[in-house]
């Protein structure tokens, strides 16, 4: 089940993501504030959704917000009950959600991807997404990343 960004629904998952997504996350940002974090993303997020369990517990958060005309980050994370809701999810970002934000609204999506984590950069490249650079040192800590990147081309190998 899905429903739109609701902020303690947010917090939640915030408070309670995997290890290796808040070591990503928290790579980027100035300070490792779960709450600043989750208020942040949910005051500057355009459009997001969470994945909710059978009992409506709250398990993973994904969006994309407008960065500037035509180009939208896409952002996901979830608790470690993901295995729960991560089949679903993966075929509504890939069907639906990714296609919606370039059909409507963009010619590119990215997002980044820390690069020791090879299993997300598979699931990036299923749903659709290319690899484009690493970003060496980018993170706080000097973490390589990889920009991923989806262009508006891909709603038509979708359709």
């Amino acid at each position: 089940m899905f429903q739109p960004l609701h902020l303690p629904s947010l917090a939640y998952v915030v408070q309670h993501m995997r290890r290796d997504d808040r070591r990503e996350i928290f790579a980027t940002r100035w300070r490792q504030d779960e709450q600043e974090f989750a208020q942040q993303l949910y005051e500057g997020t355009n459009f997001g959704q969470l994945a909710l369990s059978h009992d409506h517990t709250p398990v993973a958060a994904f969006g994309a917000v407008e960065m500037w005309p035509g180009v939208w980050s896409v952002w996901l994370f979830a608790t470690d009950d993901w295995p729960a809701v991560g089949a679903k999810v993966t075929r509504h970002l890939r069907r639906q959600f990714i296609p919606f934000i370039l059909s409507k609204h963009a010619h590119r999506a990215e997002c980044m991807a820390i690069a020791d984590r090879p299993v997300v950069h598979r699931w990036l490249k299923y749903l659709g997404a290319e690899p484009e650079a690493v970003l060496r040192k980018y993170g706080k800590n000097q973490e390589d990343f990889i920009l991923f990147s989806w262009e508006k081309k891909y709603v038509q190998r979708t359709i």
